[in-house]
């Protein structure tokens, strides 16, 4: 508490420096008080012109008073990763350990992320986590603490694409005929989102193996087309076929 300076001493004198406490609030909790009483202490001064504190009084007066919340550290927050759903929120944050608790006091706290910068799938950095306080045992008033924000790291997955989404569509003609054998794909997204898929075809051996081959097969024999959901989107169908011999005629 500041003093001001002391006025009305007589012939010069000076005091030392006055200390001054104030009355207790009315309450322990977080709030202005007003109207608290303050009571001074003269000291003795020092020197020449040195007066006896004894000899003057200081009228109580009377102030007004703060208590701020105390804040609370907690441990780092936690943003579970979500999959992709077509909006910017963000996963739910998993709350770190609250400590700064007055006497044996408790609060719990609930925490909310900012929306993602983007809806799409990816990595996003320094999302800011903001903290709402309920109250706890032992007196504790939620009003009585605060938390900082704080930043975390937040994922968007891909939504998973079962092989029924999928649409596998062959070619009218699977006769060999020396063009390739191009099959089309398609899918239905959230909102009738168009997902993106690619293409791979792999040929299959005597022995049931299969091995990668560049682009749409031409030649005859059997093969596996695989479409892959990509973008926001994950997941994949695969369909065998076969590109049957093309007929010979003899003359």
């Amino acid at each position: 508490m500041t003093v001001g300076s002391l006025d009305g001493l007589a012939n010069g004198e000076s005091l030392g420096t006055t200390t001054a406490v104030a009355e207790d609030y009315s309450s322990p909790n977080v709030g202005t008080y007003s109207n608290v009483t303050v009571r001074y202490t003269l000291v003795n001064g020092t020197g020449a012109n040195g007066g006896l504190a004894s000899n003057y009084r200081l009228a109580d007066g009377s102030a007004t008073g703060v208590v701020t919340a105390k804040e609370l550290t907690v441990g780092v927050p936690v943003i579970a990763p979500r999959e992709y759903d077509g909006t910017t929120t963000a996963g739910l944050v998993q709350v770190g350990p609250l400590i700064g608790f007055v006497s044996l006091e408790t609060v719990s706290a609930t925490a909310v992320a900012a929306d993602y910068s983007s809806a799409n799938v990816g990595t996003y950095s320094n999302v800011v986590v903001t903290y709402t306080l309920i109250d706890g045992t032992n007196g504790g008033l939620a009003t009585n603490y605060r938390i900082a924000d704080r930043t975390a790291t937040g994922i968007i997955t891909a939504k998973a694409l079962g092989s029924a989404d999928i649409l596998l569509t062959a070619p009218a003609n699977l006769v060999f005929n020396n063009s390739p054998k191009a099959f089309t794909a398609s899918a239905t997204g959230l909102a009738g989102e168009t997902v993106l898929l690619n293409l791979t075809y792999e040929s299959k051996d005597g022995g049931g193996n299969f091995s990668p081959v560049a682009g749409a097969p031409s030649a005859a024999g059997d093969y596996r087309v695989t479409a892959t959901a990509a973008g926001n989107y994950g997941g994949f169908k695969q369909q065998e076929f076969n590109i049957t011999k093309a007929s010979s005629t003899s003359i």
